[in-house]
């Protein structure tokens, strides 16, 4: 599960959802899944190498 390799709870996957701060998703009727390429991709778009760049 999404929220359990990224140390997020279900809820905190579903704010982001709605705010669409999280990683690119497919719903299937009530389901929601998401790609690992879409899941790797998110997560390497917030990759910092110093904290000053977290400003941007």
């Amino acid at each position: 599960m999404l929220a359990e390799r990224i140390k997020q709870t279900e809820r905190t996957l579903s704010e982001w959802r709605i705010r669409g701060d999280g990683p690119a998703y497919i719903r299937v009727g009530r389901t929601v899944r998401y790609r690992p390429e879409a899941v790797d991709e998110w997560l390497l778009s917030r990759e910092f190498t110093g904290t000053a760049q977290e400003a941007h």
